[in-house]
């Protein structure tokens, strides 16, 4: 699949929930330059294409032409198709159907009545039908399973869902949240597990850890030991390599009791708390992971900020969200 920045993701998604697939508005962070460039981008690819507004109706206008008219941005078929997405009319018509007259059939002659419209499916082997598939399991599938089954972000999968399955195929999609462990059950876990005190963390840190820990203890671990930050090969991120450098760090002070809170690291720091708890989750990627990416330097598929939020997920899934 096509790849896409994650503005560029945003943007189809959303027009792909629209039934008439406008693009507008954009994202409220993109204006200016930055938006002529990200539009100009997807026009070039021919992910969106520029039709005329109905004024009439209201339609949003990307720019425009004088006259009182203007343009709007609409997601072509090969934008939806790069976010995963089958288009309307993507059945093709059957082998040698065309639309030249036929003859017609003579007056006492019985016709063959017409056979109701069939239900259109999408074709095998997208990650659209490996979503339907996910979502017809027995106990369906929660948003972080199916980004890992397809690379998708969860606005994405969000989009897909809404768009696609419901206004476009017609079908109907259930949610329901599944009840976490309240932190007193975290922290009972945590005394099981590691024979002490839970730290002072907040609900994600100690499901991260404990989550970690539980797989750690089934397959194996790293060992403690500091991570190498040397410059990496071409093709590879060193922002990548340097984040986790400093995320094992952290962690190691964090075991060894030096420092007890997010909120006190990310005083000493001079950062924020939500931007050390978002890359302290890079020192609990899967060792597998981390073995690829610092020992192998074999080069990250997404960017940082996606990478931190893998950890979260079960170790067998994540070095096909990482890697390609």
């Amino acid at each position: 699949m096509t790849k896409l920045s994650d503005t560029q993701t945003i943007i189809l998604s959303r027009a792909a929930q629209n039934e008439d697939r406008i693009a507008l508005p954009l994202p409220e962070s993109l204006r200016g330059g930055a938006a002529a460039k990200v539009v100009g981008t997807l026009l070039a690819k021919g992910f969106l294409e520029e039709v005329d507004a109905d004024m009439h109706k209201g339609e949003p206008v990307w720019r425009e032409t004088g006259d009182g008219h203007g343009v709007t941005l609409v997601a072509t078929d090969a934008g939806l198709a790069a976010i995963g997405i089958e288009p309307e009319d993507a059945n093709p018509a059957p082998a040698g159907a065309t639309d030249a007259p036929t003859e017609e059939a003579a007056p006492d002659t019985p016709t063959e009545p017409k056979a109701a419209p069939k239900t259109r499916t999408p074709r095998k082997g997208t990650k659209q039908a490996t979503l339907i598939a996910m979502l017809r399991a027995p106990d369906g599938a929660t948003i972080e399973e199916i980004m890992a089954a397809t690379g998708w972000q969860s606005h994405t999968v969000r989009g897909a869902m809404a768009g696609a399955l419901k206004k476009k195929l017609g079908l109907k999609v259930t949610s329901e949240k599944v009840k976490a462990m309240t932190v007193p059950e975290l922290q009972e876990k945590w005394q099981a597990i590691f024979g002490e005190r839970a730290p002072n963390a907040s609900r994600g840190n100690l499901e991260l850890r404990l989550g970690y820990r539980i797989q750690e203890l089934a397959h194996g671990g790293l060992p403690p030991k500091d991570i190498e930050t040397s410059d990496p090969p071409p093709g590879q991120d060193p922002r990548v390599l340097r984040a986790i450098g400093r995320a094992w760090a952290w962690r190691q002070r964090m075991e060894r009791g030096e420092i007890t809170t997010i909120a006190d690291l990310a005083a000493e720091e001079g950062l924020s708390d939500r931007y050390v708890s978002r890359l302290l989750r890079l020192a609990w990627l899967s060792p597998g992971v981390l073995e690829r990416l610092v020992v192998r330097r074999e080069p990250c598929a997404i960017s940082l900020y996606d990478l931190c939020f893998v950890a979260s997920l079960p170790w067998d899934e994540q070095p096909g969200r990482v890697f390609e």
